[in-house]
C-alpha cells in the first residue's frame, strides 16, 4: 500500500471540497500539521480517524485504500474495519450480558421477598393477633408479641417478632422464667430462632445469663436444629463452656423442640 498515492489523493478529495488545511483539521479536531503530513504521505491516520477522515471528504474508506493499492491486490476496506467493530461488538455483549445478571439478581431478590412475604410474614402475623396476647415495638422494626407457655413444667415466655419487611429476620424466642441451677449457680436460658430471608442465614441459638453478684455475664452459642453445638460459634467456646453446655442441655433441649413446635403449628395452621 502506497502511502504517498494515499496522501495525494486525500489531498486531490479536499481540494474537491474547497477546504483548506486549516478547515479540515478543525472539522476533525486535530492540527493542520497533522493534516499536511497525512497529504504528505509520511503518516497515515488510524482507523477511526481514517473513518472520520473519509466521511468530511465524502467517500468511504474502501476507496481510501484502494488509492494506494497497487492493481493486482485486493485490501478490503470492511476486513480492515473489523477489529474495531469487534472492539465494539465485545463491548455491547459485555453491557448486555451485565444487564441480563443485573436483571436476574433483581428478579430472583423480589422472588425471594414475595416468597419470604407469604411463607414466614404472612403465617406470623395472623397467628400472632390470634395466639399471642401482648405486643410491643420490635427492637429493628416490625412488632414483637408475647404469650406464656410451660416447657417441661416450668413458666416460660414465648415471643416471636414479626418483621416490617423482608430486610429483617422473624425470630422466635423462649425464656425460662425463672433460673436453672448446675454447679451451685444460676443460670438464665432463652432458645431462639432467626427465619431470614435467606435461607442458608437460618440460625439457631442458646442464651445463658449467669447473674452474680457484683455482674451479669452473657453468652451466646450457636447450635444445630438437633441441639448440637455449632462450629461456627464466635468467640471460640472454652473447654469450660462445653462442660457447662453440657449440663444445661436437660433445660435448652427441650425449649429448642418447643421452638420448633411453634414453627411447625404456625406453619401448617396459618
Amino acid at each position: 500500500m502506497d502511502q504517498i498515492k494515499i496522501g495525494e489523493y486525500l489531498k486531490q478529495l479536499r481540494r474537491d471540497k474547497a477546504l483548506t488545511q486549516e478547515q479540515l483539521a478543525e472539522q476533525l479536531g486535530v492540527s493542520a500539521r497533522t493534516v499536511s503530513r497525512w497529504e504528505t504521505g509520511s503518516n497515515l491516520p488510524e482507523l477511526g480517524m481514517l473513518e472520520s477522515l473519509s466521511e468530511a471528504l465524502g467517500t468511504d474508506v474502501s476507496e481510501v485504500v484502494k488509492s494506494g493499492s497497487p492493481a493486482h491486490e485486493s485490501i478490503s476496506a470492511p476486513a480492515l474495519a473489523l477489529p474495531s467493530k469487534r472492539r465494539f461488538s465485545r463491548v455491547k455483549l459485555a453491557g448486555l450480558i451485565l444487564l441480563i445478571l443485573i436483571a436476574v439478581l433483581f428478579l430472583s431478590y423480589e422472588i425471594m421477598k414475595h416468597s419470604f412475604q407469604s411463607r414466614v410474614i404472612d403465617p406470623l402475623t395472623k397467628a400472632a393477633y390470634a395466639e399471642y396476647n401482648a405486643e410491643s415495638e420490635g427492637e429493628f422494626g416490625g412488632r414483637t408479641f408475647y404469650r406464656s407457655v410451660e416447657v417441661d413444667g416450668a413458666e416460660a415466655a414465648l415471643s416471636i417478632r414479626v418483621p416490617a419487611g423482608s430486610r429483617f429476620s422473624a425470630v422466635y424466642v423462649l425464656r425460662r422464667t425463672q433460673p436453672v441451677t448446675v454447679g451451685g449457680s444460676e443460670y438464665y436460658l432463652d432458645v431462639n430462632y432467626s427465619e431470614d430471608m435467606f435461607p442458608w442465614d437460618d440460625r439457631y441459638f442458646v442464651g445463658v445469663v449467669s447473674d452474680g453478684a457484683a455482674s451479669t455475664s452473657a453468652r451466646g452459642f450457636e447450635l444445630y436444629s438437633d441441639g448440637r453445638l455449632h462450629p461456627d460459634t464466635r468467640p471460640e467456646v472454652t473447654p469450660q463452656e462445653k462442660a457447662l453446655l453440657s449440663e444445661l442441655e436437660q433445660y435448652y433441649l427441650p425449649m429448642l423442640e418447643r421452638i420448633k413446635s411453634e414453627r411447625t403449628h404456625i406453619s401448617e395452621t396459618y
